[in-house]
C-alpha cells in the first residue's frame, strides 16, 4: 500500500471518528507557509520555503482546554544561497513528510489559543540534496520517522477561521551526521521550523 493510500485512509478513520462522537468534536482544515533549516548541515537559517496542509480533530476537555489531533503534508529541508560571507557556497535540502501530531490546546483569552504537544514524521517521497549545485554529496540515509516537538499561538479571526503560529523541532535526528559523531546532545542533523498559516474550523456538533 502507497503513502498515498494510507494517507486516505488515515483521513477517513479521523473523520469517520469524529462523527461518532460528533456531540464533542470540531474538525478542521489547516495550511499555510513555513521556514526551515536543518540543524548540523552546512547552511543556517531558516532559508528553505516551504508548505504545509491537512486537517484536525479537536476533543474539547473543560471550558479552557482540549487536544487536537492532527494530520498533514509538510516540506522540510535547508537552503544556502551563494554571497560573499559564505564564499559564494550553494546548499539545498527537500525533504517531506506526513506528520501526525497530538497538541494540548489551552485557551488563553477569547481569541487567543496557545497549544504544544509531540508529533511522529514519517519519511514520504525521496529526499533531494545538492551543493554547488552538485548532487555529488555523501549520500547519508535519513531516518524513516523521527519524533518532533510542536508549540504555537493561534489567533481567532472569525468563529470559523483563525491564523496560527508555529515553531517545529525535531527531538529525535531525521538523519546522522555523514561522519557517524554521535554525542549526548548531538546524535545527527535535526529540522526546525517556523509555520504561519490559516486554520478553518467547522463544528460538528
Amino acid at each position: 500500500m502507497n503513502i498515498v493510500a494510507r494517507f486516505l485512509i488515515i483521513i477517513s478513520l479521523l473523520f469517520s471518528f469524529s462523527q461518532l462522537l460528533a456531540q464533542k468534536f470540531e474538525g478542521g482544515f489547516m495550511g499555510g507557509l513555513l521556514g526551515s533549516q536543518v540543524a548540523g548541515d552546512v547552511s543556517s537559517g531558516y532559508n528553505k520555503l516551504g508548505f504545509y496542509g491537512g486537517i484536525s480533530v479537536c476533543r474539547q476537555l473543560t471550558e479552557k482546554s482540549g487536544l487536537q489531533l492532527e494530520l498533514y503534508f509538510i516540506q522540510k529541508g535547508a537552503s544556502e544561497n551563494p554571497s560573499e560571507e559564505n564564499g559564494n557556497f550553494q546548499y539545498l535540502m527537500r525533504v517531506n513528510y506526513i506528520e501526525l501530531p497530538l497538541l494540548y490546546r489551552y485557551i488563553i483569552g477569547k481569541q487567543l489559543v496557545a497549544d504544544a504537544g509531540v508529533a511522529y514524521s514519517y519519511l514520504t517521497g525521496t529526499p533531494y540534496e545538492e551543493a554547488n549545485y552538485s548532487t555529488s554529496v555523501p549520500d547519508t540515509p535519513f531516518n524513516l520517522g523521527s519524533v518532533t516537538f510542536i508549540s504555537g499561538l493561534e489567533y481567532r479571526i472569525t468563529p470559523n477561521l483563525s491564523a496560527h503560529f508555529r515553531t517545529n523541532n525535531s527531538i529525535t535526528p531525521i538523519r546522522p551526521h555523514a561522519s557517524g559523531a554521535k554525542r549526548i546532545f548531538n546524535r545527527g542533523q535535526y529540522s526546525d521550523i517556523l509555520s504561519l498559516g490559516l486554520h478553518y474550523h467547522f463544528i460538528t456538533f
